[in-house]
């Protein structure tokens, strides 16, 4: 997620967030969802395996 801080010193809090709760899966569904809209690029469900990352990247 976007987070916006005020001061320098705020951006140490830490940004793992250890214990997920539903709230927390649901703010990940959203972004994601949030990226198809802007981006056009359909998100695939699950795990995905890229088998030769980098040609893709040559072109």
């Amino acid at each position: 997620m976007i987070k916006k801080y005020k001061t320098l010193p705020d951006t140490d809090d830490n940004q793992w967030i250890l214990e997920q709760d539903e709230n927390y899966y649901k703010k990940v569904n959203d972004f994601f969802k949030m990226i198809e809209k802007l981006s056009g690029f359909k998100v695939k469900r699950g795990i995905q395996k890229i088998k030769k990352p980098y040609e893709s990247l040559k072109k």
